[in-house]
């Protein structure tokens, strides 16, 4: 099942990416709009994304304003002569009140409510943060906006574009929802995304419709 968005001018190949692992993902940190540094891992994990993204002719690039996933767009477009585009849109939950804690302190602090932003995203209670539906809304809006790309004179009507987009984990699960036609409270589904790893999706305008295709390796 697949969520329409309006017509573009040509098919759109999607190359999304959560950031290289940080310091507090090692210390099972909430994030959010906090930030950490990567890790030597995590920078070594970004550098293998260049290789991995060194034939694909890329057109564009967007990253969320994290320094950690600006760090890895840096390294994952090495070989690359596109801009990095910042895009609000696509940075981390605000967690509010949960950031910076362990798992473990969220669960001391709220029990009901940390397992409700774990596995049922429509009953989650942001306290000075998001909701998963502010979220989706505005992945949404970032996606519509990326398909609707074209100029009005028509010179990009046979050019398929090659966006990379790197982000988070919260804000790729969201965007793959949207693109199988899912609603929000459905995002929690499946594994977390893996970090430094592509997942590519094709946007056909034929059907303005998204195709999810496998993890890349």
């Amino acid at each position: 099942m697949h969520r329409p968005f309006e017509r573009s001018c040509a098919p759109i190949h999607v190359y999304l990416s959560r950031h290289g692992e940080t310091l507090w993902n090692t210390q099972t940190r909430m994030q959010g709009r906090g930030d950490s540094p990567l890790t030597e891992k995590g920078l070594a994990d970004a550098v293998r994304l260049a290789g991995e993204l060194a034939s694909v002719p890329l057109t564009k690039a967007y990253c969320s304003p994290a320094l950690r996933a600006r760090r890895t767009c840096e390294l994952a477009l090495s070989g690359h002569d596109v801009p990095i585009l910042e895009d609000e849109r696509i940075h981390e939950m605000a967690l509010g009140r949960l950031e910076g804690l362990t798992v473990q302190e969220a669960y001391q602090l709220d029990a009901d409510n940390t397992d409700a932003f774990f596995h049922r995203p429509d009953q989650f209670v942001p306290h000075g943060g998001e909701s998963f539906k502010e979220v989706y809304q505005r992945i949404e809006c970032f996606l519509r906006d990326l398909v609707n790309h074209c100029p009005k004179d028509g010179s990009w009507e046979n050019q398929e574009q090659h966006v990379l987009v790197i982000s988070h984990n919260i804000t790729i699960k969201t965007a793959l929802t949207i693109m199988n036609g899912l609603p929000f409270n459905r995002l929690r589904e499946g594994h977390s995304i893996p970090q430094a790893r592509l997942i590519k999706a094709v946007y056909q305008p034929e059907t303005a419709s998204w195709s999810v295709l496998d993890m890349l390796k």
